[in-house]
């Protein structure tokens, strides 16, 4: 490879997410996009161009893995696997709960805890809870699913501050009201972060993270 470029994506959301980054510089895309797949392409070789590169040149991929849109993160799974195969890149992966936790940590790195409370579906919610501590983020409860009865039961005494995806915001904030939530700014998949992020936690594992038990689907 000529060039070290690093690519990140997202379309774990109703949103698709790219960043790509020379080491130096950040380019971004964001856009609100039902059938992404002929897009993502598009954008990938329009911000490489950016750097005078092209597919060959990228060296990392940075994928989000979930939870989330299934289909997204599938097919984002399914590409970035074929190209390491092809060209032997290197991958990190990270999930939503990490992301989110990272956006407060860039920001406020005081001694606190940190519950991310993700809705899957009616009352039923993805609950993870992290800590910073003496300048690092740590994870202190591994993602779960868990019915709305269960996360009041595990967040009842919680004193810290709480994330969530910010498309699923308001509903969450009404159920959870007497949890202090984070300014919603921080409450989103930001394509800034993908990559940073994905290079703090350092995991190479970028297959689908899917929390729901499989005996409750129909």
């Amino acid at each position: 490879m000529d060039k070290k470029i690093i690519c990140g994506i997202s379309a774990c959301s109703s949103f698709l997410k790219i960043a790509i980054s020379d080491g130096l510089n950040l380019s971004c895309f964001s856009e609100q996009i039902l059938n992404f797949e002929d897009k993502m392409f598009e954008v990938i070789i329009k911000l490489l161009k950016k750097y005078g590169a092209d597919f060959k040149d990228i060296s990392d991929f940075c994928v989000v893995r979930g939870p989330g849109r299934f289909t997204g993160i599938r097919s984002v799974y399914s590409f970035v696997k074929v190209y390491q195969a092809i060209s032997k890149c290197r991958v990190w992966g990270v999930d939503v709960f990490e992301l989110l936790a990272y956006n407060l940590f860039l920001v406020d790195k005081r001694d606190v805890e940190i519950a991310v409370i993700i809705h899957a579906f009616k009352e039923e919610f993805y609950l993870a809870k992290y800590v910073i501590k003496n300048g690092s983020l740590i994870r202190k409860y591994d993602p779960g699913w868990l019915l709305f009865s269960d996360v009041c039961g595990k967040l009842k005494n919680f004193k810290g501050i709480a994330l969530t995806d910010a498309e699923d915001y308001p509903q969450t904030v009404k159920m959870f009201k007497n949890l202090k939530f984070a300014d919603q700014n921080l409450l989103k998949i930001d394509e800034r972060n993908i990559i940073n992020a994905a290079m703090f936690f350092g995991k190479k594992d970028i297959s689908p993270f899917y929390l729901k038990p499989a005996k409750f689907e129909v």
